[in-house]
């Protein structure tokens, strides 16, 4: 977390590519999610993202918008810091805008374009030059499993999208507002340790 942290803070990254590199380490979205990503999914008055559409990649290099992995649609908890960089970015936006858009029109850009563009973000901020917005998800993914007990493994799996091992789970779960209350403390408390261990 802290050397996230580090990076999430670095001076030479503008908010466009901050806010691409939160939202990945964050919450853990597909980078298929976050290409497909619009202003109308952030719910900033209920602190979470409607995650219903993402990049579809076909076998020629063509991009469409789809549901997301396994048809299922899910609600992403946003911890503070990710909505404090998300409402910076967006600041400006209009429903149906795309957050991360092709630079001349309203479409989601190229997966080439969006990894180009990592690719600044990881050399600005020094993080691994062959880290990949799927080793966030992963990282993510640790963070709530190693440092958050007291954050459900059903919740986990809402949160990040994964199958739930019985039927019960998986047909008659659903998300609790006071969970995902936890989740977002427990980010957020995980955001600030990293800062204090820096200073």
């Amino acid at each position: 977390p802290e050397e996230a942290v580090l990076a999430l803070y670095h001076k030479d990254l503008d908010k466009e590519r901050r806010a691409m590199l939160a939202i990945f380490l964050l919450t853990g979205v597909r980078l298929s999610e976050q290409m497909a990503l619009i202003y109308d999914q952030i719910l900033f008055d209920k602190d979470l993202i409607y995650i219903d559409r993402a990049v579809k990649f076909g076998k020629t290099g063509t991009q469409t918008i789809g549901l997301p992995k396994g048809d299922k649609c899910r609600l992403v908890v946003m911890c503070p810091t990710l909505k404090r960089f998300l409402s910076e970015a967006t600041a400006g936006m209009k429903p149906g805008q795309f957050v991360w858009s092709a630079m001349s029109e309203n479409k989601p850009r190229m997966k080439k374009l969006v990894y180009a563009t990592w690719r600044t973000v990881l050399k600005d901020t020094g993080l691994p030059e062959n880290m990949t917005p799927h080793d966030c998800r992963l990282t993510h993914i640790n963070w709530i499993e190693k440092l958050m007990p007291e954050v459900s493994s059903t919740t986990l799996k809402e949160h990040v999208g994964h199958a739930a091992v019985g039927v019960t789970q998986v047909n008659y779960t659903r998300p609790l507002s006071t969970s995902q209350k936890i989740l977002s403390d427990n980010l957020e408390r995980v955001v600030d340790l990293a800062m204090t261990a820096d200073e």
